[in-house]
């Protein structure tokens, strides 16, 4: 029973074409947050800021390789 419940969620996680999100409402999602952070910083906009953003989503596997990638730059020890 565990196995099929586990992979049941696995395949309900993924959209039709293979992402978990749909690019265009990651595009939204970031820009929101990061003018939100920008703005509680305090820090100025630029005046010609465009509405809509474009994401580039482009498949990394199940993702370990990016999480090494990525691990070498946000988990620096110190």
């Amino acid at each position: 029973m565990g196995s099929n419940l586990k992979r049941s969620l696995r395949r309900g996680a993924k959209g039709g074409n293979g992402y978990l999100f749909n690019h265009k409402a990651l595009a939204k999602v970031f820009r929101g947050k990061l003018l939100a952070t920008l703005l509680g910083a305090g820090l100025p906009l630029p005046p010609d800021l465009p509405e809509k953003w474009v994401v580039d989503c482009k498949s990394v596997g199940n993702g370990e390789k990016a999480l090494v990638y990525l691990g070498r730059y946000l988990y620096r020890g110190g």
